[in-house]
């Protein structure tokens, strides 16, 4: 596996942007196709994501990614035509199916500490960190609020810490500068930290 600080697969972006337009267009084989292409990829990010839990937790890497892909399989949007775009949609994915987890186990353990592990807040490229169930929902209840405000700051801090995305890919994910990335992101961090203090 690479670092999170470059996760992509660079070897085969053509077949990938290949069998996305596919799926796009309704192709019954695209996806089959598209599954051992994007797999060690999305399980990288998961396994960033639950590094540290305890190996009996409910919610393992292979669970994670087999959800997510499922939610991407059937929800793909014809417009998602790159593996930068499909990787931020399975941000969302992620972050949809971590967030579903810590109410289940919220509600379950009352608050009982287990955790789920997020990007520390305080620094965009800091490895990933442990937060326990109720911060997954706090992070997830403050980026509804960021996007309230701006949606595309709220959709940097989605891919940088549901993800791991680095700022050229998150660029390369919405078209747009890495500078405008780095600015939006630093602007994000504060905002989300200042909520998550209050």
């Amino acid at each position: 596996m690479g670092s999170m600080a470059s996760p992509m697969d660079n070897s085969r972006p053509g077949k990938i942007t290949k069998h996305l337009v596919e799926l796009g267009q309704g192709s019954p084989d695209a996806l089959s196709l598209l599954a051992p292409l994007v797999y060690d990829h999305l399980h990288h990010l998961a396994s960033g994501q639950m590094r540290g839990e305890r190996s009996a937790h409910t919610l393992q890497p292979t669970a994670l990614v087999n959800e997510a892909f499922l939610r991407l399989g059937s929800n793909l949007p014809a417009d998602v035509r790159s593996r930068a775009q499909f990787y931020a949609l399975a941000a969302r994915m992620m972050r949809s199916i971590l967030v579903d987890h810590a109410r289940a186990r919220a509600t379950e353990k009352r608050g009982g500490g287990a955790a789920l592990p997020l990007t520390k807040p305080g620094s965009i490229s800091s490895p990933t960190k442990d937060l326990d169930l109720e911060s997954v929902l706090d992070v997830h209840r403050t980026l509804e609020r960021i996007a309230a405000r701006d949606p595309q700051v709220a959709r940097l801090l989605e891919m940088r810490f549901f993800a791991g995305m680095t700022a050229e890919e998150a660029a390369a994910a919405l078209e747009i500068s890495v500078h405008t990335v780095r600015h939006d992101l630093r602007l994000g961090q504060a905002w989300l930290k200042k909520e998550l203090m209050q």
